[in-house]
């Protein structure tokens, strides 16, 4: 019995954290679609964390070795990765560097969108 009670106090215990820092997972878009959702009415759903990441990358491989990570299908080149709130304190411990790692796969594809978008200009210029 105190064993489930620890655990209630756990969870209870991240509920009261400040976890705003980590609604963008993209340091250069505050609006980023790319971030975190708790169960404290944050945009979460009751019972659980979710982290928002585009899949196939660095941040990927570190949420998915969170204790009780559950990878999750997303919508619009994301997917979600479901942390049952006991492990709260591993999600924050991870969240700095899946931030670097969403970041610099962010600042990649913009690198490589704006050399395609110089490419076409140059190009329509006939140079």
């Amino acid at each position: 019995m105190a064993h489930t009670h620890d655990i209630a106090r756990e969870i209870d215990a991240g509920l009261f954290e400040d976890w705003s820092e980590w609604s963008s997972l993209d340091a250069d878009d505050p609006n980023s679609r790319f971030g975190l959702d708790t169960p404290n009415g944050t945009g979460g759903r009751v019972g659980r964390y979710t982290v928002w990441i585009s899949p196939h990358h660095h941040a990927s491989i570190i949420a998915s070795k969170l204790p009780g990570a559950s990878r999750m299908a997303g919508t619009r080149g994301s997917e979600g990765w479901r942390i049952p709130p006991e492990h709260w304190r591993a999600l924050r411990a991870a969240l700095p560097a899946i931030k670097d790692a969403q970041t610099a796969v962010m600042r990649a594809e913009r690198a490589a969108l704006a050399r395609a978008r110089a490419h076409a200009a140059r190009r329509n210029q006939g140079i």
